[in-house]
């Protein structure tokens, strides 16, 4: 597949989606552009994010959401979401993660998450991260939602790109949206997102 253009509305309203990125103001656009696709669909939007990020995020989305709107966007430091013990842990992350999911589905309220995952040396915690993606990945099928997992290109080693492939379903590069290669798609899912984003 040459994968799918994307500059608005994003093409798919669930699945788990690996983003490789290189350049900021891209990566910024890329994320108002999601979340605000989510809030008009009327859907809260988790927003996993670097503090430096943050108030960008919030100050281009000021001019864009009234305030009702801005009231359905959740952000969460990503260095608390992933370092909370000063180290990552799957098991910390996965709780986390569930919690926020079960909270939205109690209250019957739509969501998606942007996640911008970040952290000091990659390699030390491949297991964890594999651990970690390989859960959320089972979750966030069961429960039918979009989630974004944001990393930046240069960062990854070629072991844990090769691990973030395998669980993460679509591929997002800037402004192309891709199955993954390496993921293990079952005919009926693949169906499915192919139609999903055909739309």
């Amino acid at each position: 597949m040459p994968g799918v253009e994307w500059k608005k509305d994003f093409p798919v309203t669930e699945g788990h989606v690996l983003y490789t990125f290189n350049n900021d103001d891209i990566y910024i656009d890329n994320a108002v552009n999601y979340i605000i696709s989510g809030v008009k669909k009327e859907e809260n939007v988790l927003v996993v994010e670097s503090s430096r990020n943050i108030p960008k995020l919030r100050e281009k989305l000021m001019s864009k959401l009234n305030e009702k709107e801005q009231e359905k966007i959740h952000y969460t430091n990503n260095f608390t979401y992933y370092m909370l013990n000063k180290s990552f842990h799957a098991e910390t992350v996965l709780r986390y993660f569930s919690k926020a999911v079960n909270e939205f589905s109690q209250r019957e309220e739509n969501f998606r998450m942007w996640s911008h995952v970040e952290w000091g040396d990659h390699e030390a915690f491949l297991k964890e991260v594999e651990t970690c993606e390989r859960a959320s990945d089972e979750i966030i099928l069961e429960q039918e939602i979009l989630c974004v997992c944001a990393y930046r290109e240069k960062n990854l080693c070629p072991e844990l790109k090769q691990i973030l492939l395998q669980h993460h379903e679509l591929e997002l590069k800037d402004n192309r949206l891709y199955f993954s290669r390496l993921y293990p798609h079952s005919n009926g899912r693949l169906s499915a997102l192919t139609r999903n984003i055909n739309k």
